[in-house]
């Protein structure tokens, strides 16, 4: 192999490495943000599940308000 092509392969080399390490800090990057998107995805979603037990238990609450209030009326037929 001529040196020519020694030279030509290695600058080749190097010019390839220098893309996959740009590459792989792009990848890096995204994954980062990929994570912090999930981690407040989680964060809605637990919010999300305390406001509905919240809710629910608030229904729950009025459905017995209104059942003790009224449960004792007679009924009309």
């Amino acid at each position: 192999m001529s040196d020519e092509r020694v030279a030509e392969l290695e600058r080749l080399l190097q010019t390839q490495s220098l893309q996959m390490r740009e590459d792989l800090l792009m990848i890096q990057n995204q994954l980062q943000k990929a994570q912090r998107e999930v981690a407040a995805a989680h964060q809605q979603a637990a919010a999300a599940e305390a406001r509905a037990r919240e809710s629910e238990e608030w229904l729950m609450r009025l459905n017995d308000a209104i059942t003790d209030g009224f449960g004792s009326l007679p009924r009309r037929d």
